[in-house]
């Protein structure tokens, strides 16, 4: 008989705010529309928007915490948050930090991630343009995750949880580090 070795691996479950909006993400999230959902004790707002649009992202969501999904063609690309600093002021909000990932800013981790990745270079090295290009050419869509006001502690701390999990479950391939 052959010799088997076996690892105590915990089992577990997602937590459910986790389980929940997975399972809308899965089932479709309607263009142009929020979609609301009370999960436990949060109270989370998805969303969609065409990372090809010149427009910014929606007001509504400035000054709010939470998490996003870069997509390309029904995958996920990259899985990031808003909502870093616990117990501090907040410098960004998801709108802003949206903003800056879709000009093309060269010191955030997806634009750094995406170039490094594709053309094995410094994303610093490219002009403006050329990073927001490359942007379009490798994301259709993203989907807005907001948890709350970006003050709130607990919604800070649910968008770094769902951050965690969905870059485990999504494995996107541009989240490197």
């Amino acid at each position: 008989m052959e010799e088997k070795v076996r690892v105590n691996v915990p089992s577990f479950s997602l937590p459910k705010e986790v389980e929940d909006i997975l399972k809308k993400i899965r089932e479709g999230i309607p263009m142009k529309e929020s979609s609301k959902i009370e999960t436990g004790k949060h109270k989370v707002e998805l969303k969609v928007l065409k990372t090809t649009d010149e427009d910014e992202p929606d007001s509504d969501l400035e000054k709010k915490a939470g998490c996003y999904i870069f997509v390309k063609e029904n995958k996920a690309v990259y899985v990031g948050f808003v909502g870093k600093k616990i117990n501090q002021e907040q410098k960004q909000d998801l709108k802003n930090r949206l903003k800056d990932h879709l000009k093309g800013k060269p010191d955030n981790s997806f634009v750094k991630n995406l170039i490094k990745k594709e053309l094995g270079i410094d994303a610093k090295d490219i002009t403006s343009e050329e990073r927001k290009e490359l942007i379009r050419r490798h994301t259709d869509l993203v989907i807005t995750i907001s948890t709350g006001n970006i003050k709130d502690e607990e919604a800070k701390k649910l968008a770094r949880k769902l951050e965690r999990w969905l870059i485990c479950i999504l494995e996107p391939k541009y989240n490197l580090e």
